[in-house]
């Protein structure tokens, strides 16, 4: 009966509805309190109303007998059977300053909502009066919209606001299709930003319910600031639900997971002075963190940052650091239970994995994988900037290219290294690069170079690395340097001291 209760719509009674013919009850609904006038208060007022003398306060199957409505308080039973015992706890009622009554049938509100079906069927002297008060703190049009949907009729509004409404007083009264439907009805309004961050901050007895609506939520904020550099002045302004939203995006372009966690950080001090509070929104926001693509000195940096809560930290920074360091580690994490955790974004500086060596020269070791997309996308002259990396007091980056030869219009595949302008200069380094190859896998060096870095932006290179034309390159069936579509690059720099 439990499963009955929560299941099924009836038929199209709606003709049955406020009928003393096809009615066993009366609903006597007590509007208390100002009217509103806007449709969205009617959204956010649904779930707060004055306790012990509202259906909308609480569940029956939670609460404590005090805590019910006025038709459903326990004895002793006032002399008028449904006026609400005066609860001195409570101060003074508001007025009613509306009284209507409905009436309806026990027997199609019992079979839709387990509130009614607990408020009928209870055993207790109320079960069996013919009239039944709710009190409700705002306008009534919610509960009718309820009432209609409970005897079949459908919710013809399209009003995002409403139809929240709608929904909250549904989740009051547990009528489950209700809220499942609304949820529904939510996905095909037309949707903003502050439409999407009002379906996210919704919240009823039943998550599950929401899904559909915070789902496309998520989908259109993700989609709208997909270009986070573009927005990133409006997204400064957005709550922490909003960002999450965000925040959990693969396609999200940014130049890089340093960059999105130092947003974080600054979205934060911004939005909540209060370090304490600042903690505790970022302990929900971290786990959304590719803490895998953060370079070695911010994951250092993190263990330091005091708006961090290392307990929340700790773990996510291990897997990282086993993630770039043992290949082992990193596919048991890639095939453990939340892969998009270690999934790259659309980095508009490509991650790179990095070694030092210290003794006996100090040399760096750069890893850096591209895929057959990535190339393609490169022709005729596009190329792919890497995330800097640090070595020898110094900011280095790579640049992978479609580089136009000279002369005639051949194009081929080109790498450089470059340095940054805030590094203290000349810095003399032996660069390499290599790829590994088919079938072995090894790396095989394609070109080695000593050059003095005298100037920043300055990149250093070869034009066509394989010495083949971009056809040849581009047939990857053919080109030994794909290996299962992916093309695996290091690049090794070593210091000279002069």
């Amino acid at each position: 009966m439990e499963e009955l209760s929560r299941r099924v719509r009836p038929g199209r009674f709606g003709f049955a509805l406020n009928c003393p013919k096809f009615s066993d009850r009366v609903l006597r609904i007590e509007v208390v309190g100002s009217v509103a006038s806007d449709a969205a208060s009617v959204a956010g007022d649904a779930s707060s109303s004055s306790r012990g003398h509202s259906d909308e306060s609480a569940r029956p199957l939670k609460r404590s007998r005090d805590e019910f409505p006025a038709a459903v308080s326990p004895p002793p039973i006032p002399n008028r059977v449904n006026e609400s015992p005066h609860d001195d706890s409570l101060g003074t009622l508001p007025p009613i300053v509306r009284l209507k009554k409905i009436h309806v049938s026990s027997v199609i509100l019992a079979g839709s909502s387990d509130y009614f079906k607990k408020l009928f069927t209870n055993g207790m002297l109320e079960s069996t009066q013919k009239e039944v008060t709710l009190r409700i703190r705002e306008a009534e049009m919610p509960l009718q919209h309820l009432l209609s949907f409970m005897y079949g009729e459908e919710i013809l509004t399209t009003d995002p606001a409403h139809i929240i409404g709608i929904l909250m007083v549904a989740d009051k009264y547990q009528v489950l299709s209700c809220v499942t439907h609304c949820s529904e009805l939510l996905t095909t309004c037309p949707i903003s930003t502050e439409v999407a961050l009002l379906y996210l901050n919704l919240d009823c007895s039943i998550p599950t319910a929401l899904e559909p609506a915070k789902d496309a939520a998520k989908k259109f904020l993700c989609n709208k600031y997909q270009d986070f550099l573009r927005f990133e002045h409006e997204i400064m302004d957005i709550g922490p639900s909003g960002l999450a939203a965000i925040l959990s995006s693969s396609d999200l372009k940014v130049p890089s997971e340093d960059y999105l966690f130092d947003f974080i950080v600054n979205w934060g001090r911004i939005q909540y002075p209060d370090r304490g509070e600042r903690r505790t929104v970022f302990s929900s926001l971290l786990p959304l963190i590719r803490y895998s693509h953060l370079s070695c000195g911010k994951l250092s940096k993190i263990m330091k940052c005091q708006d961090i809560d290392l307990n929340v930290a700790r773990l996510p920074l291990v897997r990282a650091l086993f993630f770039k360091s043992d290949p082992v580690s990193r596919q048991h994490l890639i095939d453990g239970p939340e892969p998009w955790s270690y999934e790259q974004r659309a980095y508009l500086y490509r991650p790179l994995e990095v070694m030092q060596l210290h003794r006996p020269v100090k040399q760096c070791m750069v890893y850096m994988d591209l895929n057959t997309d990535d190339c393609s996308k490169m022709f005729p002259t596009g190329s792919i900037l890497s995330e800097a990396f640090h070595f020898a007091k110094s900011d280095f980056f790579l640049t992978a290219g479609c580089i136009v030869q000279q002369p005639g219009p051949l194009h081929s595949f080109g790498l450089f290294l470059g340095v940054t302008g805030d590094c203290p200069l000349p810095v003399t380094v032996k660069y390499e690069f290599s790829a590994r190859a088919k079938p072995s896998g090894d790396f095989i060096v394609k070109w080695s170079y000593t050059h003095t870095f005298t100037q920043a932006d300055v990149r250093m290179g070869r034009r066509n690395l394989f010495s083949m034309p971009w056809a040849a390159f581009v047939d990857y069936d053919n080109n030994p340097w794909f290996i299962g579509g992916v093309m695996y690059l290091r690049a090794i720099l070593t210091l000279v001291i002069e």
